[in-house]
Order: structure tokens, then sequence, then C-alpha cells
């Protein structure tokens, strides 16, 4: 598998863990996952910050499904992956966006971006 490959389903698999419901609602794990400077304009029209996610409970839990996964190499460390996603409980489809950075040797999340659609 080549490098771009494997970047490819690392922040696959950790855009996959952030959906999990133990990762959401443990502010350990999200502290692990977002970046200091973590910014979300989510697809309800709130924004977040990192503070916001780390409270009790974290996130919350979601039944959500990741497709149409791509990324973007837009420096050496830093990776725009963009994807669907269809929301089970809201039975919804909406567009993903998320910058990952490389900080210490671990992929950060630090910025995302959810946007409703009509199909």
């Amino acid at each position: 598998m080549n490098s771009i490959q494997t970047l490819k389903q690392t922040i696959l698999h950790l855009e996959e863990k952030l959906l999990q419901s133990h990762t959401r609602t443990s502010p350990e794990q999200l502290e692990e996952l977002l970046a200091d400077d973590f910014l979300e304009f989510a697809s309800s029209g709130q924004v977040w910050v990192r503070d916001d996610c780390l409270g009790e409970g974290g996130v919350g839990i979601v039944s959500m499904k990741i497709y149409d996964f791509e990324i973007r190499q837009l420096a050496p460390e830093v990776i725009l992956a963009t994807y669907r996603v269809f929301d089970e409980h809201r039975v919804s489809n909406t567009l993903r966006s998320s910058i990952w950075k490389k900080e210490n040797g671990d992929w950060k999340m630090s910025f995302h971006q959810g946007t409703y659609t009509k199909s």
C-alpha cells in the first residue's frame, strides 16, 4: 500500500473513531483527538470549540456511517478529509470536511464542518 493510501486509511480510522459512542462520550479520548485550536461549524448551525466538547458526557451519541471518503494533502503534515455521512437516527445526509494536523507525532482534528444535503 502506498503512503497516500496508508494516510487515507489512518485518517478514515480517526474519523470513524470520532463517530463511536465510547469516544464521543469520553472527554479524555476527545482531548486526544481534537487539537487545542479545534473549531467546528456543525450541521445544526452551532459553532463549537474544543472546550465545548470536553465537558461531562462529551459530544453525545450518534449513529452515523461514512461514505465517499477522500483526502487531500494540503501540506506535509496537514490533511483535508472530505466525505458524506448518513445519520441513521435523523435519516439524513451531510457533507463533511475536516482538517487534520500532525502534532508531536499524532494526528489531531483542527477543523470540522457539516452541511446538510437534500439526498
